[in-house]
């Protein structure tokens, strides 16, 4: 398979979802198979647990870990992390100072301690296996849409994007498609993903339209599960 329909495919796929955003739905989809990956027998491999030993993972990915039913694996590449953690406890707290200093700019650059609570609190395996990919797709989304004629066309009939993932697409666009394509993608883009959000808004208007005694017998219409929809949509998050 050519490098391109790697990435290719499952964009068709997501694009075709029917969902808020197709790149929601390829984040979760990443987010599950990274999950699952480090609990297969990954963890047994040397090259994954050097990496996992200093990296770790966020807080939000140790709790999906952790409700995974392979408490041994997780347990097995925590153990080790956690080894080396504490050895960069250890070597970042021999000889501590006082680096207050008067009239001084303070900068944490070079200051071990810093740099290991950065490690531990900004950096994570699964995060960062996800921004790598996702960068990826965010590129070839600009691929498919100079190349593929049918990709351009069925744009119209998605859910457009939500905001955050729109807002990657325009930044990426901006330093990776020529500016002939990336312009054209702006003037076609722009009014359908403001339509999307002012849809979500009407849904969400309905929805506590509805909590009016007077509106009691009215249908729902679309606004039933606005306020999932509404998160997804402003902030990326598919509950």
């Amino acid at each position: 398979m050519a490098k391109e329909e790697i990435y290719t495919i499952p964009l068709w796929d997501a694009v075709k979802d029917e969902g808020e955003c197709p790149f929601c739905f390829l984040e979760k989809k990443l987010e599950k198979d990274l999950i699952d990956f480090c609990l297969s027998d990954a963890y047994m491999q040397s090259d994954f647990r050097q990496t996992t030993n200093k990296i770790g993972f966020c807080q939000s990915h140790f709790r999906q870990l952790f409700q995974s039913p392979n408490r041994l694996g997780l347990t097995l590449v925590n153990q080790s992390h956690t080894m080396e953690m504490l050895e960069e406890f250890k070597k970042a707290t021999q000889n501590l100072k006082s680096t207050k200093k008067l009239f001084k700019k303070k900068t944490d650059e070079d200051n071990p301690i810093h740099k290991l609570y950065q490690r531990l609190t900004d950096e994570c395996y699964i995060c960062g296996r996800i921004n790598e990919t996702m960068t990826r797709y965010f590129e070839t989304f600009f691929y498919l849409y100079k190349k593929d004629a049918a990709f351009r066309d069925f744009l119209p009939q998605t859910k457009s994007f939500c905001m955050p993932h729109y807002l990657r697409l325009i930044e990426v666009g901006q330093t990776n498609a020529s500016p002939s394509v990336f312009e054209n993608f702006m003037e076609e883009s722009k009014p359908h993903f403001i339509e999307n959000m002012e849809r979500v808004l009407a849904d969400m208007q309905w929805f506590v339209n509805k909590f009016d005694y007077r509106n009691d017998k009215e249908p729902w219409k679309d606004a039933k599960d606005a306020p999932k929809r509404s998160i997804q949509k402003i902030n990326g998050t598919l509950l």
